[in-house]
């Protein structure tokens, strides 16, 4: 008997230290809102920010190295449908919108292979947004801060390289196959001018159409590099999307003094077709209580055509730690009719 107590006592442990060594892990973000869109007279129910479920792992494999992945759906929860293409058309169902990829890591860094953000997402495009391209002032901020015609930054077939983190320093390089990508978010230069005037006025490069997988006139790539220390961030980024003319630099940075933290974003590039593009933000966040105010005004010109001066103005409310509440304002100036949105909404992650 005590023979068969020790070796279940010494199987225990064995198990014990085997799960300690790997990890999975079941996250997701729901959100609903009501509102109205720019440019549209309607009311609707909507989400504010790309509701999602995810998987993510680690496996311990010694040394200081680990095996990882990550998968991430997203979807609509107003009507339960996939939030990304709709199958017809050639139009994909993307079921792994978001993400999609394994890989290693070490104290070199780490290395991603499949579905994943450009390399300049998360250094200089993203990053500058305070609404993290979420609610009705994401009609504005997306466009700007993605800034070419594709708004590109989900890469399928990529080669993506993390470094590790050097007193404050990090970057990303990304490369892709040609196979497989353009058209993703973003049509060849025969189908834009088709599909290239949406609520956000009349010349914007914005897609609002099917997406198409189709192949890329090279292979697409990007990088991106920041510096966090103390309330300063500064972030750069650079995305070839593949298209012949499409490429966009981008740059930000933010300095939080406390009582309010400052956002200024620019960026400059050509769409694909090869028309200059630049836009930038300001932003202003302020903590209120248990809340936040949010405060910014963004600006972007297409061929030296103005095709947003935009205001944003939030509230977001922390029920708790999970659940949030918010309400927006948006106004493009440049729209000639209903210029105003505004959304009331709950987000709770899990």
């Amino acid at each position: 008997m005590k023979k068969s107590l020790l070796a279940l006592a010494v199987l225990g442990a064995f198990a014990g230290t085997a799960m300690a060594q790997s990890s999975v892990t079941v996250y997701g973000l729901i959100d609903e809102n009501l509102g109205k869109d720019l440019g549209s007279v309607d009311k609707r129910m909507s989400q504010g920010g790309s509701s999602r479920l995810g998987f993510r792992g680690v496996e311990d494999l010694g040394g200081g190295s680990a095996a990882f992945f990550q998968i991430e759906h997203r979807f609509r929860p107003f009507n339960g449908t996939i939030n990304g293409g709709n199958g017809t058309n050639g139009s994909p169902v993307t079921f792994w919108q978001a993400r999609s990829y394994v890989g290693l890591r070490g104290g070199w860094g780490e290395v991603r292979l499949g579905r994943e953000y450009d390399g300049a997402f998360f250094h200089g495009e993203v990053v500058g947004d305070p609404w993290g391209w979420d609610t009705v002032v994401s009609s504005m901020t997306v466009v700007v801060m993605a800034g070419t015609a594709t708004n590109y930054f989900n890469v399928n077939r990529a080669v993506t390289y993390n470094s590790p983190t050097f007193s404050g320093f990090s970057f990303t390089y990304q490369v892709a196959e040609a196979n497989n990508n353009c058209g993703q978010s973003g049509l060849n230069a025969s189908q834009l001018s088709n599909t290239a005037t949406s609520a956000l006025g009349k010349g914007n490069t914005a897609i609002n159409g099917n997406a198409f997988f189709q192949t890329c006139d090279s292979k697409p790539y990007s990088w991106g590099a920041s510096y966090a220390g103390g309330p300063l961030r500064v972030g750069v980024g650079y995305n070839n999307p593949g298209n012949a003319n499409d490429n966009w630099l981008s740059t930000n940075a933010q300095y939080d003094f406390g009582v309010a933290k400052l956002w200024g974003f620019y960026g400059k590039g050509k769409n694909i077709a090869n028309q200059d593009v630049k836009s930038s933000l300001l932003a202003v966040t302020v903590p209120l209580g248990q809340g936040e105010f949010r405060a910014a005004v963004m600006r972007k010109d297409d061929n030296n055509v103005r095709n947003i001066t935009g205001t944003g103005l939030a509230y977001f409310y922390s029920l708790s730690k999970r659940t949030t509440l918010y309400t927006d304002y948006a106004r493009n100036s440049a729209l000639k009719t209903e210029p105003n949105a505004y959304d009331f909404g709950i987000k709770h992650v899990f």
